[in-house]
Parts: structure tokens; sequence; C-alpha cells
């Protein structure tokens, strides 16, 4: 990915193509949040993750991809409220919460250990 190579701009170009394309996915919305803050521009990552929000009833995954946004600008409680709400939705993508990168800073936290006990993942 682009942004991930430091062309954040380039990298948003492709994401904004991806948006249109896929019907404004929360994957993508996600995506570009994390990149808009990776670029410096918290206020447009929290205006994409709000967007993400609006669009998640429409896919039972996206609860985990906007947890993953929430804490590329760090803001880890916005993030388990997300987390719950995938576990609650049985996104199947948690069984990878353990090894995300995403959720490096979050695996001291006892919020962050229960729900890791409760889907059955070891600590």
């Amino acid at each position: 990915m682009l942004a991930t190579q430091g062309a954040h701009a380039e990298g948003l170009a492709e994401l904004e193509k991806g948006l249109r394309f896929s019907g404004n996915s929360p994957w993508i919305r996600a995506l570009a949040a994390g990149t808009h803050a990776k670029a410096g521009n918290r206020m447009e990552a929290q205006k994409q993750i709000t967007e993400a929000e609006r669009e998640a009833g429409r896919h039972y995954w996206a609860a985990y991809m906007i947890a993953v946004a929430w804490m590329m600008i760090g803001e880890r409680g916005r993030a388990l409220e997300w987390l719950e709400k995938a576990y609650e939705d049985r996104v199947t993508f948690l069984v990878w919460i353990r090894v995300n990168p995403a959720f490096s800073r979050l695996r001291d936290d006892p919020r962050f250990q229960d729900l890791v006990r409760r889907i059955g993942l070891p600590p």
C-alpha cells in the first residue's frame, strides 16, 4: 500500500477510488482514516471514522475495522468499544486481535485481556 511507504497523498487518492467503487465500504473508509492520521490530518481521520460508523450496520465485519481505525489515531477507548461491538456481532476477524499490530498498544489493557479470554484465545 502506498501509504505505508510514506506516499500518503497517492495512497489517499487510491483509497478515494476504492471508496467510489465499493459504495463507501467501511473497510476502505477505515483504511483512509488511518492514512489521514499517518499524514497528520487527525480531523479528517475522525471524519472518515464517523462516516465508517454510519455505514457499519450494512457490514457485519465493519466494527473490527473501525476499531483498527480508532487505534490508528490513538483512541484506545473508542477502539475497545468497537472491539466489543465486533464481539457482539461475532466478527470472525477477532481471532487475529492478539497478533494484529494495530492492537499492540491494547495488549496490557485488562479490558482487552478479558475480550481475548471471552473469544477463547490463549492469554
